[in-house]
């Protein structure tokens, strides 16, 4: 049994070989990829022109003549290389441009700058070594005299504040010594008085003493 089954496998091997030789000799070697057309259309075109063959599970495949998959990978190679050498191209060229902005960025930033600087310069003025604009500097100016002003005649009301407070307490203070001296004279006036009352109630107490003491006698 194992004998008759190697035998069936190596007729089937056999019938195989036949076959794809017979494909292969059915093929007209003089048949080439055509030099035109995009890799799409080059690889239709080896699709098409090749022998199917389908196994007894139903699965197709292709035999492919090794020429034409050979001038197909080399299709591939150019236009990989092509690709690779507009990549460079492109790249060099974006290089290029970068470089020709980069310069005109670096000249519009100088003339920017001298235009800034100018400009500056027309609406600026150095004070002690600063630089304000001109416009605040009317104002600072303006506002430094008017403060002025205003400190004088601050200075000037507080000083005519101050001679009328001095005149003021110069006069309360005259009136103050002289409440005071008529409270030291009333003052006075009372303390002689309480002694004199004092005085009249240890006589009035005297004279109560001796006639208690004559009475007990």
């Amino acid at each position: 049994m194992n004998h008759f089954k190697t035998r069936l496998i190596a007729l089937f091997s056999m019938l195989f070989l036949f076959f794809a030789t017979e494909a292969f000799s059915q093929e007209d070697e003089s048949d080439d990829l055509p030099n035109t057309g995009t890799l799409t259309e080059q690889f239709d075109y080896l699709k098409e022109s090749s022998n199917t063959y389908r196994s007894k599970t139903g699965n197709s495949y292709k035999v492919v003549n090794e020429r034409k998959l050979d001038r197909f990978w080399q299709s591939i190679q150019d236009s990989i290389s092509a690709t690779k050498k507009d990549l460079d191209a492109t790249r060099q060229s974006v290089s290029n441009q970068q470089k020709e902005l980069g310069n005109l960025k670096a000249e519009l930033n100088k003339r920017d700058e001298s235009l800034q600087k100018s400009y500056f310069d027309s609406t600026h003025i150095a004070v002690l070594g600063i630089n304000l604009n001109k416009e605040t500097f009317v104002y600072i100016f303006w506002g430094i005299i008017f403060f002025l002003l205003l400190l004088l005649a601050v200075t000037y009301l507080r000083f005519k504040s101050s001679n009328n407070v001095t005149e003021k307490t110069k006069r309360d203070y005259k009136n103050v010594v002289n409440e005071l001296e008529d409270f030291r004279k009333r003052t006075r006036e009372r303390e002689m008085k309480l002694r004199r009352e004092l005085q009249t109630e240890r006589n009035t107490i005297e004279e109560l003493n001796q006639m208690i003491a004559s009475q007990k006698r």
